[in-house]
């Protein structure tokens, strides 16, 4: 016997740049472990996908997480703009406005997953199936 029951779907807007940070830290994270434990390259392979998996999981279930995450990825890329900007310019204060504006950036553009549960859209359909 089937019954007619709803169902919630949240659909995600996107959000290509934490994806990028997952790859790049589960690579580094590999990586190390690696390098630590001297395990050859085939395992690390294994080790870089369950780091992106588990960082994913962590990332959209522990909301502490999604905050200390961004914030460490945001000053990441703020450390590489200072290196890029020092490169160039030198060391001075511009370099590290410019340092503080990029991380000031980087957290607007993770604003948005900060809030994906909240402000994403909601669709209800029909679902027939058995229970």
């Amino acid at each position: 016997m089937s019954r007619t029951t709803q169902k919630n779907i949240y659909i995600d807007r996107g959000g290509g740049i934490i994806y990028i940070e997952f790859i790049f830290t589960a690579a580094i994270l590999a990586w190390f472990t690696l390098k630590l434990l001297v395990l050859p390259w085939s395992i690390g392979i294994v080790l870089f996908l369950i780091f992106v998996c588990l960082l994913d999981y962590l990332f959209f279930n522990v909301s502490i997480w999604r905050w200390i995450f961004s914030s460490a990825m945001s000053a990441g890329w703020a450390y590489f703009v200072f290196f890029i900007t020092r490169h160039f310019v030198g060391t001075n204060i511009n370099t590290f406005i410019i340092a503080i504006l990029a991380f000031l950036f980087m957290l607007w553009v993770h604003k948005d997953e900060f809030e994906f549960e909240s402000s994403a859209t909601v669709s209800l359909f029909e679902y027939y199936g058995r229970d």
